[in-house]
C-alpha cells in the first residue's frame, strides 16, 4: 500500500506539521455564523413580511437591487457558512500542504478577516433596515479599511504557497523574492488600510468606495511590480557572488 504521507522538502524541519491548523478559522467562523444568524432572527420579527430590502448597493451607497425579507436576512449568513467551510478545508487538499502549514497564522488572519468583513456588511444592512439610521457606506468602508490593515499584518507571515499571498511568477519561483515582496506588501496594505479607515470616518461618502477600490487595487499593482523588480535583484545576487569568488 503506497505511503501517502508528505515527505519534507530539502532543508525543511521534518517535525513541522504536515497540515495547517485551521481551528482558529473554524472557531471564528462559527462565532460569526451564530452572530449573523442571531441578528437575522432578531430582525425577522421587526421587519414586515412584505418589506423590500436592499441587497446590493452602487459605489455611492445607493441601493440598486431590492429583495424580500427572507433573501435579505439569510443570504450573507449562508455565504459566510459556505465560504468558511471552503477556507477550512482548502489547506487540507492543496498540494505542498507541509509548506503551507508554516503560513497558518497569516492564513487564519486573512480568512477570519474576509468572513468578518461579510459579517460587518450583513450587520450594517440589517440594522439599517430595522432602524433606518445606520450610515451603511461609512460602516462598510471602515470595515474594508480594517480588513486591509489585517491583510497587511498577515502578509509577512505567509510562506510560499498557491492559495494565499502575492502570487506572481517571480515570488513563486524565488523564496527570497517572496519574503521581500510580502514584507513590502504588508507595510503597503497596512498603510492603505489605515488611510481607508480614517477616510471612512472623515471623507465625503461619495468618494469612499472609489477611494477604497483605487487604494486596494493600486497597492496590489505596486506589490506585483515590486516583486518583478526584486526578482531581478535576487537573481543577479548569486551570479555576482559566484563570479567574485572565482
Amino acid at each position: 500500500m503506497p505511503d501517502d504521507r508528505i515527505p519534507p522538502a530539502d532543508g525543511e524541519d521534518p517535525t513541522r506539521p504536515s497540515r495547517m491548523d485551521t481551528r482558529p478559522t473554524a472557531i471564528g467562523a462559527a462565532l460569526l455564523v451564530l452572530g449573523t444568524a442571531a441578528l437575522s432572527l432578531w430582525a425577522w420579527t421587526r421587519i414586515p413580511d412584505d418589506a423590500r430590502l436592499p441587497l446590493h448597493w452602487d459605489a455611492s451607497g445607493k441601493a440598486d437591487r431590492l429583495g424580500g425579507k427572507t433573501e435579505a436576512l439569510t443570504t450573507l449568513p449562508v455565504v459566510i457558512l459556505v465560504l468558511a467551510a471552503l477556507l477550512v478545508v482548502l489547506p487540507r487538499v492543496v498540494p505542498d500542504r507541509r509548506r503551507l502549514a508554516g503560513s497558518a497564522r497569516g492564513y487564519n488572519i486573512i480568512a477570519i478577516g474576509v468572513l468578518g468583513l461579510l459579517a460587518a456588511i450583513h450587520a450594517a444592512s440589517v440594522l439599517g433596515a430595522v432602524t433606518g439610521s445606520v450610515p451603511l457606506l461609512r460602516v462598510v468602508s471602515a470595515a474594508l479599511g480594517l480588513f486591509t490593515v489585517a491583510l497587511g499584518m498577515a502578509l509577512p507571515g505567509l510562506r510560499p504557497n498557491w492559495i494565499a499571498g502575492i502570487r506572481t511568477p517571480w515570488t513563486l519561483a524565488d523564496e527570497r523574492c517572496w519574503a521581500l515582496t510580502h514584507r513590502f506588501g504588508g507595510r503597503l496594505f497596512t498603510a492603505v488600510g489605515a488611510i481607508l479607515t480614517v477616510a471612512a470616518l472623515t471623507a465625503p461618502e461619495a468618494i469612499l468606495m472609489p477611494l477604497a477600490l483605487a487604494g486596494i487595487a493600486g497597492a496590489g499593482v505596486i506589490a506585483v511590480i515590486y516583486s518583478w523588480r526584486v526578482r531581478g535583484a535576487t537573481s543577479a545576487a548569486p551570479r555576482d557572488g559566484g563570479s567574485g569568488g572565482r
